[in-house]
């Protein structure tokens, strides 16, 4: 559960870019940072399916009791998934029309770390930690 809330939380405040232009220098992580861009166009439409594939289950009576969730949860998944595969010539298509032509120009972004940037981020954070310790000293 906290990895997922981890990942997350790193997905809503990290442009995935510069991670993907990072991981891209790697050469057999290559492939995978031009899929991970390119499907990331697509996430309106893989959730939009997710959405309307759990309001079908849910009419069905399904997600009763723990057992239960994780077992419709697989089935959901497995079904998104599929259906996915079977829509990728429209993905395809979407990505072609961008003008993909097999690999992915991030760009070169350059990037230096700095001390003064790392002690003010863990003064910051220490900051936070004793901030939020403070009603409990009381």
């Amino acid at each position: 559960m906290s990895g997922g809330i981890s990942v997350s939380f790193l997905t809503l405040t990290t442009p995935t870019d510069p991670v993907f232009y990072i991981f891209s220098t790697v050469s057999w992580l290559r492939d995978i940072c031009d899929i991970g861009n390119s499907m990331e166009r697509f996430f309106i439409l893989i959730d939009d399916e997710f959405q309307t594939l759990r309001k079908s289950m849910l009419c069905r009576g399904a997600f009763g009791g723990f057992k239960n969730k994780v077992k419709d949860s697989g089935s959901l998944g497995a079904v998104r998934d599929i259906n996915t595969l079977k829509r990728w010539k429209e993905i395809k298509d979407g990505i072609n029309s961008r003008g993909y032509r097999g690999n992915i120009y991030y760009g070169f972004e350059e990037f230096h770390l700095s001390y003064k940037r790392i002690v003010i981020i863990v003064g910051y954070i220490t900051f936070l930690i004793i901030l939020v310790s403070i009603p409990k000293w009381f």
